[in-house]
């Protein structure tokens, strides 16, 4: 159902027979609404009324309900990020304890009026619509009305300079200034590279690092990984990290994950080179886990197996990740199989080639049963003059190339 005086009505309707519900967004792929439908085993579909056929039977009210506290009130599914979604039900005995759990934290004078925003697919809005209604409060329900048109490309800022030849006594000016510029003037988002042992890049050794310099001098653009490369790190370190910067940019971390591609990088963890596209994505299910407040094991000093939580916990609650690829279009599908963004580049494969590989990220995601499509970020390299003097000029005047750049229309 979509969001509209219905739907209150509906699982108010639904509650009072005895029955459970099981919200399914109308925009959901139709591959997931069928798995839900049929994991579920519901045996009613209610909609809006914009669908229906004939004519709908109305009753008087006067329901009798024999429900006890250990039945369903609800179930919830997950969002199937690393294998098929399941569904997580809910009794009544739970959501009535939380719904009296508020009034210790609530009170709902007379006269209230609640806004309700979150998705029915989510737990919280048993506060926003079942609690208020039951204290007297009057609920508005934020509609499905479409936001402003979006531009179709949106641009960021990708740092990867060379570290070759004379540095001078500032080497990062031209990444904090060119940060503050783009906060300013619209760009999306800044990224910074994981690189080790190479003047290409050089600068950039930890993204999380540079990433939280860029947190503290901006205030609205995104703060990107471009990228993680996890088989070189123990993902709770890399969730304890990017916390920080989630923390200190107030929830603009973002976090690209990459297997890995010199061979000389992997003298911090040789033994995973050869499995690194594995590592890969069990780590980055690791870090996503972590990041949601989940408790992975690991084996202690003393030799024991414990469970362990990430600190500090970031603002946001579910970490926007992406999927590095240079062009393989295995990691395009399981970008899209799991449920991630895609950053790729435009270095040995045509727009022809990308073309054809980003279809096949959109079909694995939708086949997948993720809800909306993903999002595709594409990196355009430019070529520069890598001797000292060149640097040291571009490091003194970044705003004024990059104004020239924004004004150009790029």
């Amino acid at each position: 159902m979509r969001r509209t005086e219905e739907l209150p009505v509906a699982l108010l309707a639904v509650l009072k027979t005895g029955a459970g519900y099981v919200p399914v967004d109308p925009d959901y792929p139709e591959r997931r609404k069928r798995q839900m439908h049929d994991d579920s085993g519901a045996a009613i579909v209610l909609t809006g009324a914009e669908p229906l056929d004939g004519d709908a039977a109305a009753g008087d009210g006067a329901v009798r309900s024999a429900v006890l506290p250990e039945n369903p009130a609800y179930v919830i599914y997950t969002s199937g990020s690393t294998g098929t979604p399941k569904g997580v039900t809910v009794p009544h005995r739970a959501l009535t304890n939380f719904l009296h759990a508020m009034d210790e934290h609530i009170t709902a004078a007379e006269g209230s009026v609640w806004l309700a925003t979150t998705s029915v697919s989510f737990d919280i809005a048993g506060l926003e619509l079942l609690w208020t209604l039951a204290r007297g409060v009057t609920v508005v329900i934020q509609g499905e009305q479409r936001a402003a048109p979006r531009p179709a490309v949106d641009f960021s800022l990708f740092y990867f300079a060379s570290a070759e030849g004379e540095q001078g006594p500032e080497p990062y000016r031209l990444l904090l200034e060119g940060a503050k510029f783009a906060d300013e003037h619209g760009f999306a988002g800044v990224w910074t590279p994981e690189r080790h042992f190479n003047p290409f890049g050089g600068l950039y050794p930890n993204p999380s690092v540079t990433s939280a310099a860029v947190a503290a001098v901006t205030r609205r653009i995104a703060v990107r990984a471009g990228s993680v490369v996890l088989p070189l790190q123990d993902p709770l370190r890399v969730a304890e990290e990017w916390a920080v910067v989630d923390g200190i940019s107030g929830g603009r971390a973002e976090v690209s994950f990459a297997s890995g591609w010199l061979a000389d990088d992997f003298v911090l963890a040789p033994e995973r080179h050869a499995d690194r596209k594995r590592v890969l994505m069990e780590g980055m299910d690791t870090v996503r886990a972590l990041w949601r407040g989940e408790k992975v094991e690991r084996v202690n000093g003393a030799g024991a197996t414990i469970e362990v939580a990430s600190y500090p916990r970031p603002a946001r609650g579910e970490l926007p990740a992406w999927l590095t690829s240079s062009g393989d279009v295995a990691t395009f599908e399981a970008a899209g199989r799991a449920g991630v963004n895609l950053l790729t580049h435009l270095l040995g494969q045509s727009l022809e080639e990308l073309a054809e590989k980003v279809a096949r990220y959109r079909a694995a995601w939708a086949e997948a049963g993720h809800p909306g499509r993903g999002r595709v970020a594409l990196m355009v390299h430019t070529a520069v003059g890598s001797d000292a003097q060149a640097v040291r000029e571009r490091a003194r005047k970044p705003l004024v190339r990059l104004s020239a750049q924004a004004r150009s229309g790029w």
